[in-house]
């Protein structure tokens, strides 16, 4: 007797495909349920979920095929694919080498990041109240402090990372 192949459908739990390397598993949904899951090596855990640590060494998007396989209680098998991308998680790192600051000379402060398309620096104003000097989305700005800064004796700059389309979310870094 002649089978027909079952017809698959494959998503992701929460529907998206386009990942961030430090989003951790993300559950695979096959259907009709109890198929297998098959990908490159370590991109697929505990049966039905995607490591999107998989990514966390590439320097740019990356796509993945995994592939789902099926088999009905009649030994008919069909297989299909559904291809995810990963992106390396952003970093941001503040040299904090830079020296005290004389009151009230400007503090010149410098960053790097990769895996990003820009930064943005900000302040919390309970713990800076100055003035940045040059555009918050430099990766080196200066910062004019006020009294209350002086006061309080400290000021604390932060600095996080931008991306337009949030698939992954932005790195912090801050000094004091």
């Amino acid at each position: 007797k002649v089978r027909a192949l079952l017809n698959i459908c494959l998503s992701t739990r929460i529907g998206a495909t386009q990942f961030c390397s430090n989003n951790g598993y993300i559950e695979l949904v096959g259907n009709p349920v109890g198929g297998v899951w098959t990908g490159p090596a370590d991109a697929i855990a505990f049966d039905n979920f995607f490591n999107t640590s998989i990514g966390k060494d590439n320097s740019t998007e990356t796509s993945y095929d995994l592939t789902y396989t099926y088999q009905d209680q009649y030994g008919c098998e069909n297989s299909k694919v559904l291809t995810v991308s990963v992106r390396p998680a952003p970093e941001i790192e503040i040299d904090k080498t830079a020296k005290s600051l004389c009151f009230p000379a400007t503090y010149n402060v410098s960053a790097t990041f990769k895996n990003a398309d820009g930064v943005e620096w900000y302040r919390n104003f309970d713990s800076a109240s100055g003035n940045f000097v040059g555009s918050v989305n430099n990766t080196s700005v200066g910062y004019t402090p006020t009294q209350p800064d002086l006061a309080r004796l400290y000021f604390w700059l932060k600095i996080k990372t931008t991306h337009p389309d949030n698939v992954c979310v932005p790195a912090f870094d801050s000094i004091r």
